[in-house]
């Protein structure tokens, strides 16, 4: 996941699948400029929704795993 933030902050980085269920949460700091996160997929398939939440600003994507 690539994230571009504007200063140091912390991200969190929710998984969910389409029930609403959390199946990830993680929290990660953030410096200025590019950053790139890595989330491991523990064995899910089917289609799932990751959304970032930094700086009061949320964004979500829906994930498809094979």
């Amino acid at each position: 996941v690539k994230i571009n933030a504007n200063d140091s902050n912390k991200a969190r980085i929710i998984l969910t699948d389409l029930t609403g269920k959390q199946l990830i949460l993680m929290q990660q700091d953030l410096k200025p400029g590019i950053n790139y996160l890595m989330i491991q997929n523990p064995g899910l398939k089917g289609m799932y929704i990751l959304t970032i939440v930094a700086d009061g600003l949320s964004e979500s994507r829906m994930l498809f795993f094979e």
